[in-house]
């Protein structure tokens, strides 16, 4: 068998500085080191010699003057190693004819699968995890996670077969990504906010955008007020913080806290978070003039973290070190979001929702399985990991305020209450959007967790107007409404009653807060 020599020089493994050891390799086999793997040198030859060539497999090693070229061709791939040393004299050598290239595998095709445009509080949290989760579940393999070439651009590349399967996450606004999905630019619209009138308006070429197979619940998110960590406020009402936020309040001995002046951080409401941040508490009122504006809530939160005298309104996933205040509504119990069933229910006063709208006549596109996808437990548990509060359905301990009666806690003794509450819509018994989908949820739940309608108390609430006693059966006449959808599912609630204008979670001095307080609330007995 036809062999060459070359020398290791990995002395730590295979010898020391004064060894000399040479390895036969078999010609055609990788010129690397048997027993360490490091790539051999090629002998050196005295000095005057003018040539020596050595044939190795389908290439040449020619040893010219104290310089070493190596060609040589292996597996398919040509390699050359070349040691700089001055040449004594030129020379030509006629090389062997070269075997044929081998062809160089073409990039795979690229294929876009959906494109999603809108606010960066799914765009720049959750969405690029779940599409990269969607292309692994229908098969893409290498799946990768890289900047897509523009400013909130990313791009989540997958490979299947011959091609790149793709999805592009743009973070900007939402405005933006109605505006996309209207003009054929996007198939998957990411916002904070429900779709604004002009804009379903100008979508109705595409079908009604505010029904069930248009407009889908991602998740919950909440404005978090924070301070730092020494300031000893405990908790704030709405009201207050609306002013904290405006200008309202200039020392934090206003609030019970040490004297001090007040130093207002917020998102730069220039961007979409930081508007929605500030349409959430302000409801379209001003930020103080005097605020510190930062990019981002992560940025904003380290700032107060660092600022004895700071205060600010981030999205729950840029909390970091800061710390967290309770809120409550005018005449509310006070309500931390750190508690994830008072966000998932909207009972948090700050709580807003976070969608995904796609264009109803897409039911079975792209968009559609990719849309299931993110409201399916995976997708759920993507949502969690990413700080946001998922819609999954998780039975927790029936809140028991000071402001509840012996009647209500006997009520919903030993049950546990679901993170949701069913609203309706203005002056009706008519579930609003969320309430319809959430009612299949439910059953779903239920069914799957082998539950019987006998486990299942509804209990309904009203707002606090007019008279006491037509409260209660209004009420009461709303949870009979969704327990008769309940029964149409197969499932006849154990328990259904009315408590009026009891546990309000809003203030009632205002229509927002009353609408907020005519809910039904579910709970389960184990």
């Amino acid at each position: 068998m036809a062999t060459t020599r070359g020398r290791c020089t990995n002395f730590d493994y295979c010898g020391t500085a004064d060894s000399r050891r040479d390895i036969e390799v078999a010609v055609g086999e990788d010129f690397v080191c048997p027993e360490c793997g490091k790539p051999l040198k090629a002998p050196p030859v005295k000095a005057g010699s003018s040539l020596l060539p050595v044939l190795i497999g389908g290439g040449v090693l020619v040893l010219v003057g104290g310089a070493v070229y190596f060609g040589m061709q292996l597996a398919g791939k040509k390699t050359a190693l070349t040691a700089a040393m001055p040449v004594a004299a030129p020379v030509t050598v006629a090389a062997p004819a070269p075997a044929t290239a081998a062809a160089v595998p073409a990039t795979p095709a690229e294929s876009i699968l959906a494109r999603l445009i809108g606010s960066p509080s799914i765009g720049g949290t959750v969405a690029p995890s779940i599409a990269a989760a969607y292309l692994a579940q229908i098969g893409d393999t290498d799946v990768q996670t890289m900047p897509g070439g523009q400013p909130g651009v990313v791009k989540v590349v997958g490979l299947r077969g011959d091609r790149h399967e793709v999805v592009l996450v743009q973070s900007g606004s939402s405005a933006d990504g109605f505006k996309a999905l209207g003009s054929g630019g996007a198939d998957i619209v990411m916002t904070s906010r429900r779709i604004l009138p002009a804009e379903r308006d100008g979508l109705a070429a595409l079908g009604d955008m505010t029904t069930p197979a248009a407009e889908h619940v991602l998740a919950v998110d909440a404005a978090a007020v924070v301070v730092n960590p020494a300031n000893v406020v405990g908790s704030l009402r709405k009201d207050q913080v609306r002013a904290l936020l405006s200008g309202g309040f200039k020392d934090w001995g206003q609030l019970g806290a040490a004297p001090g002046p007040i130093t207002v951080y917020a998102v730069d409401p220039a961007t979409e978070d930081g508007a929605n941040l500030a349409s959430v508490a302000l409801a379209g009122g001003p930020l103080a003039a005097s605020i510190k504006k930062l990019p981002d809530g992560k940025q904003v939160a380290a700032a107060v973290a660092a600022d004895p005298h700071g205060v600010a309104l981030v999205d729950l996933p840029s909390v970091g070190g800061a710390r967290v205040v309770s809120l409550a509504e005018t005449g509310s119990t006070p309500v931390t979001p750190t508690n994830h069933v008072a966000v998932a229910s909207e009972d948090y006063p700050l709580s807003y929702r976070l969608y995904l709208y796609t264009a109803p006549r897409q039911d079975a596109g792209i968009a559609k399985r990719f849309v299931d996808f993110a409201l399916s437990a995976d997708g759920q548990r993507l949502a969690e990991r990413a700080g946001l509060v998922s819609a999954t359905l998780k039975p927790a301990a029936a809140p028991a305020p000071a402001t509840t009666t012996d009647k209500f806690r006997q009520f919903v003794a030993g049950a546990k209450r679901l993170a949701i509450d069913f609203r309706f819509n203005p002056n009706s018994s008519d579930l609003d959007l969320k309430g319809q989908r959430d009612i299949d949820r439910v059953t779903n739940y239920l069914l799957s967790n082998h539950f019987t309608g006998e486990h299942l108390i509804l209990v309904g609430f009203a707002d606090n107007q007019g008279d006491p006693a037509t409260n209660v059966a209004v009420s009461k006449k709303r949870a009979d409404a969704l327990a008769a959808m309940f029964v149409a599912r197969g499932l006849k609630p154990g328990k259904v009653a009315g408590f009026g204008g009891e546990l309000p979670l809003a203030d009632n001095g205002t229509e927002d807060g009353r609408q907020k307080n005519r809910r039904v609330e579910i709970y389960i007995v184990p």
